[in-house]
């Protein structure tokens, strides 16, 4: 019998520190700002993350192997999430790249170690021309039981403005994830192949 897998994704919706970084508008997620987001704030939403992942179960009890997320701010909390006793038990790592969005919010992929095992990740740019800078989707390859697999993990363009006005944008995403996906066709016709993401 061939060994199960569980795959996950999870937008955590705005997974911030408190720490007002200068090369992204990220103000509302400081202290002073918009939401008073204090440390003790930052750690109780990424502790309450990290409840929800431990929780995410199958049918049959067993926790996702690989997850992935959109609305990280940065490699510091997914440092935080995976210290966590519960996220350290399960031998959870990540991939993260820094993304050119203007709020700083990229996506990421947890894996548990021993379950999954990452060969290489690279970051593919969502560059759109008429758009603002954007997520970038992430690529990751790696071996889980005895195939090769790719994730992709996305977060195209909002709905903000209306459907209408902002479809162009997501369908210019679905494109270059496409391009991708038609190159690695081309390259590894046989790795499996999991999409992902916030569309």
């Amino acid at each position: 019998a061939s060994e199960s897998f569980t795959v996950a994704f999870y937008n955590v919706e705005n997974m911030f520190d408190h720490i007002d970084d200068v090369n992204v508008e990220d103000q509302e997620y400081t202290p002073n700002g918009l939401n008073a987001w204090t440390q003790e704030k930052s750690l109780a939403k990424i502790l309450n993350i990290a409840k929800v992942i431990y929780k995410m179960r199958d049918s049959q009890g067993r926790t996702a192997d690989v997850i992935g997320l959109a609305e990280v701010e940065n490699e510091k909390v997914l440092k935080i999430l995976t210290s966590i006793k519960e996220m350290k038990e399960l031998g959870y790592q990540y991939i993260h790249f820094d993304s050119p969005d203007k709020r700083g919010i990229d996506v990421a992929l947890l894996y548990r170690q021993g379950r999954f095992s990452p060969l290489s990740a690279k970051p593919i740019m969502v560059n759109i021309p008429g758009s603002k800078p954007t997520r970038d989707i992430l690529e990751v390859k790696g071996v889980m039981g005895n195939e090769n697999f790719v994730f992709y993990v996305n977060h195209w363009p909002s709905r903000s403005g209306g459907e209408a006005a902002s479809m162009p944008f997501r369908a210019a995403a679905a494109n270059i994830l496409k391009q991708s996906y038609v190159k690695l066709l081309q390259e590894s016709p046989s790795d499996k192949v999991i999409m992902m993401g916030d569309f």
